[in-house]
């Protein structure tokens, strides 16, 4: 039986596919509680820089009573510098017994004094006013700062809140909750008004909870908001959407917008997914160490034989040699292992597909004593947790992994390790793949009667 072809444009591989572009490894449980941290940080933020509008107020009273205080008390200075200028004091003579003072001197002095007193007094009042002057700005600059902070905690938190938003969204619509979806944006909406990740969310949210077409309205509805901002996220998003129906967007339609065009790298990762399953460049716009750029390349090989069988080979098509395409594999998680022992099940390559995967059988050791056992499969492909994908689709898609291993140990494997395997493969997550692997291992083409009609088939029938 010829092997079914991995699709793609199904709604769980291009669901997971964006969940990758846009989440990464964000945890989706975090989500709602990154917003209420949003919510208490804006709250601090409202009311420091209400005590900050206060304090400016409170500074600019300071000042100008500090202003007054001083001007005052110069001026009872100059009224005493004055006095002296109209009544010198008398000369200071020596001896013991200080000179007789006349009545009118001793008006005088009593008057000079009464000016001392006075000017001393004023002084002592501005020195307080621009203590108080000091106090003020210290304040302010405190509660500037806390401004500041919080602004600052409040803008990472939104940052943080993008992917964390991403991953429990499309988490929650890979469990088919999409109305638990929708809340959760909406209610992210009113949180971070004119959001582009929200919007692109609720986008993705309408297509594959309710299909092209509501999609296509929630585009048209949020249209205010891809305004506000100069990344082509809807020509993108309309990319995605044909290719949810199984079209293959042109050039034209998505066009060639550098990482600069983008303000967020997720969404420059979403315009690099579409563009890769529509036969486009991707991986190559990522460093090579890129997480995200295995998982394109991985794409583009698929794309690249997707074409040649449909259309032919043609000229500039580059197929990357089988140790290649095995390295790749063995240096992604389980979703790039699954595209490459796919693609090399695809090109014959049956022998490859293990190693691919991850899996040296020649040095898995066979048990010693009676109560040992071979080791699980599923076991040794899951011994490193698969990051940036969907949770509801983890066991499906290591299952499906699994059935790529399975298929090669028929022949690359000892017999109790592949019995062991087959036997164990009885319990996994099943749909078309699975059935037509267990047909064609037992070469009984009935078994696919099991996987008729059954919805959301990771993999699908050419």
């Amino acid at each position: 039986m010829r092997a079914p072809r991995l699709n793609p444009h199904s709604t769980q591989l291009l669901l997971g596919l964006c969940y990758r572009a846009l989440a990464g490894a964000a945890d989706p449980g975090a989500a709602e509680l990154t917003a209420r941290r949003i919510e208490h940080a804006q709250a601090g933020y409202t009311e420091a820089f209400t005590r900050v509008s206060s304090l400016r107020g409170d500074l600019a009273t300071a000042q100008h009573k500090a202003a007054e205080a001083q001007r005052e008390a110069r001026q009872a200075e100059l009224d005493l510098q004055l006095y002296d200028e109209a009544h010198p004091p008398p000369p200071k003579r020596r001896g013991l017994l200080a000179p007789r003072l006349t009545q009118q001197q001793r008006e005088q002095a009593r008057q000079r004094a009464a000016l001392h007193i006075t000017a001393e007094m004023l002084a002592r009042e501005a020195q307080g006013k621009r203590a108080a002057v000091e106090q003020a700005s210290r304040q302010l600059a405190a509660a500037e700062a806390e401004v500041a902070s919080t602004r600052l905690l409040r803008d990472n938190l939104g940052v943080q809140l993008q992917s964390e938003l991403a991953a429990s969204a499309l988490d929650r619509l890979a469990a088919g909750q999409a109305q638990e979806a929708q809340h959760l944006l909406v209610d992210a909406r009113r949180l971070i008004r004119g959001d582009l990740m929200t919007a692109v969310l609720l986008v993705l949210t309408a297509l594959f909870g309710a299909g092209a077409e509501a999609a296509r309205a929630a585009l048209i509805e949020l249209q205010t908001i891809f305004g506000q901002h100069n990344d082509p996220l809807p020509r993108v998003l309309d990319a995605l959407i044909a290719l949810h129906g199984g079209a293959r967007p042109s050039l034209s339609t998505l066009g060639m917008p550098g990482a600069e065009q983008f303000s967020l790298r997720a969404h420059y990762n979403l315009y690099l997914l579409a563009a890769t399953l529509a036969g486009l460049h991707g991986s190559e716009a990522l460093p090579a160490d890129d997480p995200f750029a295995l998982t394109l390349r991985a794409l583009a090989q698929l794309a690249v034989w997707d074409a040649a069988q449909q259309r032919g080979p043609e000229p500039e098509m580059k197929y990357l040699p089988a140790p290649e395409l095995v390295e790749l594999g063995a240096n992604g998680d389980a979703l790039v292992r699954l595209l490459c022992a796919h693609l090399l099940l695809q090109r014959g390559e049956l022998e490859l597909v293990a190693p691919a995967a991850g899996i040296d059988i020649a040095a898995l050791k066979p048990p010693r004593k009676r109560n040992e056992q071979w080791p699980g499969l599923l076991e040794l492909l899951t011994a490193q947790p698969l990051a940036a994908w969907p949770r509801p689709y983890s066991a499906r898609l290591q299952a499906a992994l699994a059935c790529h291993v399975l298929l090669a140990a028929q022949q690359g494997a000892p017999a109790p390790l592949y019995e062991a395997w087959l036997a164990e493969s009885y319990g996994w997550p099943k749909d078309y793949f699975y059935w037509w692997t267990l047909a064609t291992l037992k070469q009984d083409p009935t078994l696919l009667r099991n996987a008729a009609g059954e919805p959301g088939a990771l993999f699908e029938a050419a």
